[in-house]
């Protein structure tokens, strides 16, 4: 069973995610977050339970925090098309998998912000 509930508010967007399984080993549980930034440069840091993503020239912070500790793995998003000299990758942004393992059942809620940086 899985339950997702989703609210906005001045600050961002805050998900709460409730997973129970009848399967009573370990499991993981991946949560993909596909950022669309416009650079290719993007800092990713991890600090405890919060995610911090900052582009170089996009003035932005995305700021990802979780109610539990994961476990992260991030790589860039990339599309590859063919042209007339041969094959060409775009960079699209980044994608980022928290990693939660449990038994049986979790619950998280997560908190998405997105904020200026001054220059």
């Amino acid at each position: 069973t899985v339950l997702k509930t989703f609210r906005t508010d001045e600050r961002g967007l805050e998900i709460f995610l409730k997973l129970e399984s009848s399967y009573q080993d370990e499991l993981k549980l991946l949560v993909e977050f596909n950022l669309h930034f416009p650079v290719e440069k993007i800092h990713v840091r991890q600090s405890g339970e919060k995610l911090f993503f900052l582009g170089e020239g996009f003035n932005r912070t995305v700021v990802v925090e979780t109610s539990l500790p994961f476990k992260l793995i991030y790589c860039p998003l990339k599309t590859v098309h063919k042209v007339e000299g041969g094959i060409e990758e775009t960079f699209q942004g980044i994608t980022a998998g928290l990693i939660f393992p449990f038994e049986g059942k979790i619950e998280i809620n997560f908190r998405l912000e997105v904020s200026h940086v001054s220059a």
